[in-house]
C-alpha cells in the first residue's frame, strides 16, 4: 500500500510540473516540494545555472554611454617598473539621490518577510522597480556594492545593461545595469549603481524547472548612504533614517561596538572584532550570513579550537546564493562575546580556508546571532549597537 501511495504521489508531483511550469511559485513553496522530494526520492534539484550573455541578445536593451546612469573618464594610471604612465577609462556612476515622504521622525520603516526570517534568518523586504514590478530584496551587509539584481529581475524590469565580461569564479556574464528608481515604501532611491550577474538558482522536479529565484540584493555601500538603520527582530522591521544620527530611548538597554568599514579587494566590508576562548577574531559582520550564527575558516578554526570546547562537528548541507552548495563541519560554541555581551550556543560552521567567499577574512557573523532582539548599523558614528536580552 506505502508503495502505491508512493507511486500515486509521484504522479502528482509529475503533473504538477506539467501544468504549472510558467506559474511563479513562491520561495515557501519550494521548501515544501524540496521535502516532498526527499521523502518521495524522487528526480529534483535545487542549483544554480548561468545564462546566456545579454551581449549576445538583440531584446535587451543596452545603457547608452553617452547618456547614461555613469560618465566615463580618462585617467592616467600609475606607471610600473619604470613605464609610461597608462591612460585608462574608468566609470564613475553619477549622484544616487534619496528622496520621498518619511515619517514624522524623519524615518522609514519596511516589514521583514516573515517566512524569509524564519527560515533563513534574512531581513527581506518589498521593493519597486521600474514598471511598478515588485521584489523581495535582502538588506544584505555582506554585498559590498550598491544593488544586485539577478538575469531575471534585468528582464521582467526591462533594464538597460552594460556587459563587462564574466566572472573569474562562476563564469557567468555580469555587468552594470540601470536602474533609475528604486522603491521602499514612500521612499525613492533614484539612480542607484545595479550591477548583475546572468546566474539564478533554478528548482527542477522530474527534470520540469518549476521555478526560478529572482534576487535582488541591497548592498553595504547602500545602506552606509542611510545614517543608521535599525534591524528590530523581534517585531520583524528595518528602520532606516536617512539624516540623523542613532540616539538610543535608554541607554542602559543597549551595548556599542566599534565597526571598521574595510577595503579588502577594492571591496568594502564591515569588520567586527569578537572573542572566542580569548582569542581576538577579526570577522566581516553579514547581515544575510544565514541561519548559523557564525561562519570561520579552517585555519581560524584551527588557531582557537582547543580553547573554546566546542561540542558538535558533524557534516551539514548549507548554500552560497553565487558560489552553490557546501558541506561545513558544524560545532556549538557554549559562549562568543562581543564588545561586553555574551552569546550563548552560537552555531558555527567551518569552511576551508580557499572557499570562495569566505577566503579574504577570518570569518563572519551573522544577524542570526540577534534574531531575538534589536540592532542598530550606525553608519555615522561606525558603531554597532545592540539592545541587550
Amino acid at each position: 500500500m506505502g508503495h502505491l501511495l508512493r507511486i500515486k504521489i509521484r504522479m502528482i508531483c509529475f503533473n504538477y510540473c506539467l501544468g504549472f511550469t510558467k506559474m511563479l511559485i513562491c520561495l515557501r513553496e519550494v521548501v515544501f516540494i524540496l521535502t516532498l522530494c526527499v521523502y518521495l526520492g524522487c528526480g529534483c534539484s535545487f542549483s544554480p545555472v548561468n545564462t546566456p550573455a545579454f551581449s549576445d541578445d538583440p531584446d535587451v536593451k543596452r545603457i547608452d554611454p553617452n547618456n547614461g546612469p555613469f560618465v566615463i573618464e580618462l585617467e592616467q594610471a600609475a606607471a610600473q617598473d619604470g613605464n609610461t604612465p597608462e591612460t585608462i577609462h574608468v566609470i564613475k556612476w553619477k549622484k544616487t539621490r534619496i528622496s520621498g515622504n518619511l515619517k514624522q521622525d524623519r524615518t522609514l520603516s519596511a516589514k521583514y518577510r516573515d517566512f524569509n526570517f524564519r527560515m533563513f534568518s534574512h531581513p527581506a523586504i518589498e521593493v519597486e522597480m521600474p514598471g511598478g514590478q515588485k521584489y523581495t530584496a535582502l538588506l544584505d551587509s555582506g554585498y559590498s556594492g550598491v544593488v544586485y539584481v539577478n538575469d531575471l529581475v534585468v528582464r521582467r524590469s526591462n533594464l538597460a545593461v552594460f556587459p563587462l565580461g564574466e566572472h573569474s569564479d562562476t563564469g557567468c556574464a555580469q555587468g552594470f545595469c540601470d536602474i533609475p528608481s528604486m522603491k521602499i515604501g514612500t521612499v525613492a532611491i533614484e539612480n542607484p549603481r545595479g550591477w548583475y550577474e546572468q546566474r539564478h538558482w533554478q528548482l527542477k522536479v522530474l527534470g520540469v524547472p518549476i521555478y526560478r529565484h529572482e534576487l535582488v540584493l541591497i548592498g553595504l555601500d547602500m545602506m552606509s548612504k542611510f545614517s543608521y538603520i535599525l534591524f528590530d527582530n523581534t517585531k520583524r522591521k528595518a528602520t532606516f533614517s536617512p539624516y540623523d544620527e542613532f540616539e538610543p530611548v535608554d541607554s542602559s538597554q543597549w551595548i556599542d561596538i566599534p565597526f571598521v568599514l574595510e577595503k579588502i579587494k577594492d571591496s568594502s566590508r564591515l569588520m567586527v572584532n569578537i572573542s572566542l576562548g580569548g582569542h581576538n577574531v577579526h570577522v566581516e559582520f553579514d547581515t544575510c550570513g544565514g541561519k548559523t550564527g557564525l561562519i570561520l575558516r579552517q585555519d581560524t578554526w584551527k588557531r582557537v579550537a582547543e580553547s573554546v570546547q566546542a561540542r558538535g562537528g558533524r557534516k551539514t548541507l548549507s548554500l552560497s546564493f553565487q558560489y552553490g552548495w557546501h558541506w561545513p563541519r558544524q560545532y556549538v560554541l557554549p559562549e562568543l562575546q562581543i564588545g561586553r555581551l555574551n552569546l550563548k550556543n552560537v552555531k558555527v560552521d567551518i569552511l576551508p580556508a580557499d572557499e570562495e567567499f569566505i577566503q579574504d577574512f577570518e570569518g563572519l557573523i551573522t544577524l542570526d546571532c540577534f534574531k531575538k532582539t534589536a540592532l542598530v548599523l550606525d553608519f555615522k558614528k561606525n558603531l554597532l549597537w545592540i539592545r541587550k536580552f
